[in-house]
């Protein structure tokens, strides 16, 4: 069961004091009951007899629970099998908790959403808010699955190049307690050697999104400078606490004689099953790596190549099509706390 989990519903789980029934290994600790009470099996069987009810008491406790809601006005639409959504949660202080700083976020959101469906899809997708929970602020977007796919991979992809500078960030941290002379040309150094391992790294993903049109010049080569700044400005809100999720409805049914097109929806939802399960993002402490060189105006660390100036991507030559996202049914959003 636990394998069918992606890390938001572990998180879930845990903050409804669920773990020990379903997020913990349940074999292990059946056999350490039975390993600590070999000599009297029959209290063994009683500790897991125990074990049980309480679990199920449990169930029992939250199918209540879930019956209860509608009847106060608390509603979700289930997913329908194939379906997908995109969850963003921004804490506070990423915005100061201010709503010009939420603005602010919500426009750099909606840029990073408009760069990768045009590369996904050819268009540029418009998401429809399902969904909003309080507390961190979290916005649950309906998108196109090829959508979704495209910014689950790029969000893979952020954290597992997070992860190999934040070595160089725990190394700049310990630089600058030493306050010596020389501790600001280290910090420097340190810093400017991260920001060229990170625009190799998005030099090669963006060849990779792109595919054979990553050499062309028009459209493509717009494409190739805003999404090396889209690339390097989720690098940057993910060092800050952004998080995705990948929410999932069921698999899409099977069919006896399935259409190409079929295959490929069963495809590419087992592609976001195993992006899904890998996006977990670690707590930080101290001072976040910044990717960009000024996060007022978004610009980007670097360029695609040195001999490759960056264009300005809000004023394109050639305006990308705007298309809306294929909704499920006009979903009403939803305020939870």
């Amino acid at each position: 069961m636990l394998a069918s989990f992606g890390p938001e519903d572990v998180k879930a789980i845990e903050e409804l004091k669920g773990s020990s029934y379903f997020v913990e290994d349940l074999g292990s600790k059946v056999d350490v009951i039975i390993g600590t009470n070999q000599a009297t099996l029959a209290v063994a069987s009683r500790v897991v007899q125990e074990f049980v009810k309480e679990r199920n008491d449990y169930l029992t406790d939250l199918q209540n629970i879930s019956e209860i809601l509608p009847a106060i006005g608390i509603d979700a639409q289930p997913l329908q099998p194939g379906e997908v959504e995109l969850g963003v949660t921004m804490p506070r202080g990423l915005f100061s908790n201010t709503l010009d700083g939420l603005q602010s976020e919500l426009k750099v959101l909606n840029r990073m959403v408009r760069s990768m469906s045009e590369a996904a899809t050819g268009s540029v997708e418009q998401a429809v808010i399902v969904q909003i929970s309080t507390t961190d602020p979290l916005f649950v977007l309906g998108l196109p699955m090829d959508v979704v796919v495209m910014i689950g991979g790029c969000v893979n992809w952020a954290l597992a190049t997070w992860k190999q500078v934040e070595e160089i960030r725990k190394v700049r941290a310990d630089v600058r307690k030493l306050n010596l002379d020389a501790s600001k040309a280290m910090v420097e150094s340190l810093e400017d050697s991260m920001k060229r391992k990170v625009n190799n790294l998005i030099d090669d993903k963006v060849r990779e999104i792109l595919g054979d049109k990553a050499a062309d010049a028009g459209r493509p080569q717009e494409q190739r400078n805003d999404l090396c700044q889209v690339l390097t400005i989720l690098l940057d809100k993910v060092s800050q606490g952004m998080t995705f999720e990948i929410r999932l409805g069921p698999p899409p049914k099977p069919v006896e004689e399935s259409t190409p097109e079929q295959e490929e929806l069963a495809s590419k939802f087992s592609q976001l099953q195993a992006t899904r399960s890998k996006l977990v993002f670690p707590k930080t402490d101290g001072e976040p790596m910044s990717f960009l060189s000024n996060s007022q105006s978004q610009e980007p660390a670097g360029s695609l190549s040195p001999a490759e100036p960056v264009a300005q991507a809000s004023k394109p030559a050639v305006a990308p099509k705007v298309k809306a996202s294929r909704k499920r049914k006009q979903p009403t959003p939803v305020l939870t706390k």
